[in-house]
């Protein structure tokens, strides 16, 4: 299988591109800053639901709370970079790797005493021998649920001379805080002497593998978990200098992946035979320093009686596969999400007021599996986020691109920040967001911007303007 490729098909820049948020209009605001020290750029963001935690390079951890806005500082190792975080909002969990050498969690509640020790620490490598030797070699990707560790072996490559190597690979799951070598799996890689890693999803490992000093490549693909050594990869596609430069990828699922190219060109592709293109697009603006994605789905579900007359039951909203459940039944609406249910009565006004709140029952387990998935209607989407060098932040959704703001021009940022550019220093940069926070790591730290809905700015202003006209009559009164 060959690419080659000459033009690629790309959507128009327009500056009239809007796109249709479920939200409506919205506006961004600065919100918060997590400042760095000179010299100890970020090399980990983390966003949760209520938390923004950073890991820099020398090895401290830094946590935000959303709610309360009080920073913690939760470790300060100072043996190697934090190279991978994730938080599991189930447990409060905090999984924190260290370069190539630990894997910590943290136990994280509203109430944190700054330097928290770890519940359970576990070493990467086997010995401190592989370690020291292999060191400067490995890299290390994180995703929600598992820790990659690959071996690279960057030699230098000959004209058109490939040289088969084996990538060697640990795997680590941590589904609690009690992980051990239990959950650590070993094993190799049939691949090329100089090959870069990618993305990591928990079971799916991309990389590109170079064949020659022309630049042509395989961009690869490989489910692993589990002891074993691949000779053949489940996915490899050639393709040559003409597609560019690769410098994302994300796995959006098995069979879908995105792919940021030649600087700002920007594609969904068919992980198949032919590599299908699915959809592309320009970033407005230009080079993409950072990617994130997220999905959003929205599902009606419905019973039909003897009479085929469909009776609408419950509502399902799922982001980032973490589903809500809305259960319509009688005068009565059950939320559903994370094993804990809510119930909320009609009152005479037809407010809805919450009833009880409890764990997930069983007759509400059965209630969802009795409901057909087919007599329901799905809306699905996939949104992209930009970052690039200008600092402008994209969004692509529904086959739409828009601008929602840019760094530069949002206030309360201080111009001190900005006179000194929030990507001069050349380091790795990263955006993670959801639905209402952006977390943006830059130069001078990471900043955090939220999403306001302008219906809820315009209630909060007539509220503030009816306090001030009181507050005079008072003062006339007086």
């Amino acid at each position: 299988m060959e690419l080659n490729i000459n033009k690629t098909k790309t959507q128009k820049k327009s500056n009239n591109l809007k796109n249709i948020n479920i939200y409506g209009k919205s506006k961004y605001i600065f919100y918060d800053y997590l400042d760095i020290i000179i010299g100890d750029p970020i090399s980990s963001v983390c966003l949760s639901d209520k938390y923004v935690i950073i890991g820099t390079m020398i090895g401290r951890i830094k946590l935000f709370s959303l709610k309360s806005h009080n920073i913690f500082t939760i470790g300060s190792t100072n043996l190697e970079h934090v190279s991978g975080l994730t938080f599991k909002e189930d447990d409060n969990l905090l999984f924190v790797s260290i370069g190539d050498d630990q894997l910590l969690s943290y136990e994280i509640s509203d109430y944190l005493d700054n330097n928290l020790s770890p519940n359970n620490t576990m070493n990467i490598y086997d010995n401190n021998f592989d370690h020291n030797y292999n060191c400067d070699n490995t890299l290390v990707l994180m995703a929600k649920n598992a820790l990659l560790k690959v071996i690279a072996f960057p030699h230098e490559l000959e004209d058109n001379v490939k040289i088969d190597v084996y990538i060697k690979y640990t795997i680590i799951y941590f589904g609690s805080q009690k992980f051990d070598n239990s959950c650590k799996f070993n094993g190799k890689i049939k691949s090329t002497n100089f090959f870069v890693p990618l993305d990591f999803d928990g079971y799916n490992f991309c990389w590109v593998e170079y064949l020659n000093d022309k630049k042509d490549r395989n961009l690869c693909v490989q489910f692993i978990n589990k002891d074993e050594v691949i000779d053949k990869v489940n996915f490899k596609f050639k393709v040559d200098e003409r597609y560019g430069h690769i410098s994302h990828a994300k796995l959006l699922d098995p069979n879908k992946i995105l792919i940021i190219r030649d600087l700002n060109k920007c594609e969904i592709r068919k992980i198949n035979q032919n590599f299908d293109l699915l959809e592309s697009f320009t970033h407005i603006g230009t080079e993409v320093y950072a990617v994130d994605i997220y999905f959003h789905e929205n599902t009606t579900f419905y019973e039909e009686n003897d009479n085929n007359i469909r009776k609408k039951v419950l509502e399902s909203y799922a982001f980032n596969n973490d589903h809500i459940y809305t259960v319509l039944e009688d005068e009565k609406v059950i939320d559903i999400k994370r094993g804990y249910m809510k119930k909320y009565d009609l009152d005479r006004n037809g407010k809805y007021k919450i009833s009880s709140s409890n764990e997930f029952k069983t007759d509400s387990l059965n209630l969802l599996k009795n409901i057909s998935k087919k007599n329901n209607s799905s809306n699905e989407a996939l949104t992209i986020i930009t970052l690039d060098i200008d600092g402008n932040v994209n969004k692509y959704e529904n086959k739409k691109e828009e601008t929602l703001f840019n760094l530069y021009n949002l206030k309360k940022i201080s111009q001190d920040h900005k006179d000194k550019k929030f990507f001069d220093m050349g380091y790795i940069y990263y955006i993670k967001t959801d639905l209402n926070y952006f977390c943006i790591a830059t130069d001078h730290g990471c900043f955090i911007i939220k999403r306001i809905n302008n219906v809820w700015l315009f209630f909060n202003l007539i509220a503030y303007l009816f306090l001030n006209v009181y507050l005079i009559i008072l003062k006339i009164e007086n």
